[in-house]
């Protein structure tokens, strides 16, 4: 794994939450990586925020890197503004909320709102 390149992601995916925000992508990156076997090369497909990394994103990165974070399921992660309002999507399992801004992690695909699968 690369500490950097996760912690470029980590900052561009939930900077702007603050070290909440970073730390639910972290748990959702961790969950792709040790519980269900994904590489770097997918983790960057999957989340492609990118932004010049914080000490925090560092940390948390390393973490990563050292299986050293607590396992969760909540294998989706989700932007409110770019992917849970456009799509209509419920809210997710885990909302973390930083002023207008939050991400949504899911332990399965996101639903309509109504109940349906997109």
């Amino acid at each position: 794994m690369d500490v950097q390149m996760l912690a470029t992601i980590i900052q561009g995916e939930a900077g702007t939450l603050g070290p909440m925000g970073m730390i639910a992508i972290a748990m959702s990156i961790s969950c792709s990586v040790w519980q269900h076997g994904h590489d770097m090369a997918r983790v960057e497909k999957e989340y492609y925020g990118r932004a010049e990394p914080s000490e925090v994103a560092l940390v948390l990165a390393n973490l990563i890197v050292e299986n050293r974070l607590p396992s969760c399921d909540m294998y989706y992660a989700m932007g409110e503004g770019c992917d849970v309002i456009p799509n209509n999507w419920e809210d997710g399992d885990v909302v973390v909320r930083v002023g207008k801004d939050a991400v949504h992690l899911y332990k399965s695909w996101p639903k309509e709102k109504g109940g349906e699968q997109p």
